[in-house]
């Protein structure tokens, strides 16, 4: 006879941190967004040296915008806000009266549209004190511009050599070929995939800043670290999101030790698949295959009559090259009102995505030079 949860326990042991100290940690290690930014900064010391030497050619009004550019889950976000706390910090020693920071389309609308624009708070300081030297942290401004794309414009212009923002990489290749905006001269910024030994040290920094004692030793042994940062694939946003499903297999489990067999059953209770796998099937399927692949992506979930529909071909052909990405594992389906819909498992949406660019531009490369 299996034992009676006790729900009451269940919510004691959470809410009283008991969980994650039977383990010997204080807290929750993988938190997605962690208090502490700058202990648990790795890499990116040269992007943020060329953010700084961007910032000087700001303040001498050479360039009006800094764009940090990167796939969703590259690190952008931490990027600014680490970049925002430590001149914060140090705002003197850059020549910065005043330094502000806009965190998403919450931001946007509390900042900027709690009045008309050019009375709110940033724009006010501004022109009442044109002297001193501002800048302003956007993060997500591809959001932001997607759906107050006049106001944004009309910022750009008001805040000339103030802007530093973060923008998925497609996003910007999209605006830069958009005729109704021109984009004003920018100093890019790209952040890159972390290599795996700064994976395996965001880990162990996460898990270092909450350890009460050497137990999480035996949950964490090096070869889960590098197995996890494997699986990453380079991501920050990915590897945080498998450490916290591992972590959560742990605790679900009553886990106090793990070995390679523990640690192959939670690979396959979650189906991890590893990115360069995904890519080799990717490479085998047709173009046409790729562009249904990448519409379904744009488009979130697409039933195969809609697939037939973009592509001029049968429901049947629709259905047929449907069934070949379901076997290819890159898609999944679900029923809505008896009606099969089909969609890429959120977990690979942004690289497959990638990926299908990347691809792209070879293709486009290659047909440039023949």
């Amino acid at each position: 006879m299996e034992k009676e949860i006790n729900f009451e326990q269940e919510i004691e042991e959470v809410f009283s941190g008991n969980i994650y100290k039977k383990i010997g940690l204080k807290d929750d290690p993988f938190a997605i967004d962690p208090k502490d930014r700058v202990k648990l900064f790795v890499d990116r010391i040269e992007s943020f040296n060329k953010l700084l030497r961007g910032i000087r050619n700001l303040k001498s009004s050479s360039q009006p915008h800094i764009a940090i550019l990167g796939n969703h889950g590259i690190g952008k976000t931490h990027f600014i806000q680490f970049a925002y706390e430590m001149l914060q910090l140090n705002k003197n020693k850059i020549g910065i009266d005043k330094l502000y920071y806009v965190k998403g389309k919450k931001g946007f609308q509390d900042y900027f549209l709690k009045d008309d624009i050019e009375k709110s708070e940033i724009i006010s300081y501004i022109k009442e004190n044109p002297s001193k030297k501002v800048l302003i942290f956007f993060d997500d401004i591809d959001v932001i511009f997607k759906r107050y794309s006049e106001k944004m414009i009309n910022i750009f212009d008001l805040c000339s050599d103030c802007i530093i923002g973060t923008w998925d990489t497609h996003a910007w290749s999209n605006l830069k070929t958009n005729t109704d905006f021109k984009i004003p001269k920018t100093e890019a910024i790209y952040i890159d995939r972390l290599d795996m030994k700064y994976c395996e040290e965001l880990l162990k920094k996460r898990i270092d800043i909450v350890k009460i004692n050497n137990t999480p030793n035996n949950i964490f042994p090096d070869f889960v670290i590098n197995r996890l940062s494997v699986i990453s694939d380079g991501n920050p946003y990915r590897l945080i999101t498998y450490a916290k499903r591992y972590l959560d297999y742990i605790l679900d489990n009553y886990i106090r030790e793990i070995d390679n067999s523990k640690f192959e059953k939670f690979c396959d209770k979650i189906n991890i698949q590893f990115i360069e796998d995904i890519k080799k099937r990717i490479s085998k399927l047709t173009e046409k295959q790729r562009d249904i692949l990448g519409f379904i992506i744009e488009n979130v979930e697409i039933s195969s009559q809609e697939i037939a529909d973009k592509f001029d071909m049968s429901r049947i052909a629709g259905m047929k090259n449907l069934k070949i990405l379901r076997e290819e594992k890159v898609l999944e389906s679900k029923t809505k009102d008896r009606t099969d819909y089909y969609y890429v498992p959120t977990d690979l949406v942004f690289d497959i995505s990638d990926y299908l660019e990347k691809l792209k531009e070879l293709s486009e490369n290659v047909n440039e030079k023949s």
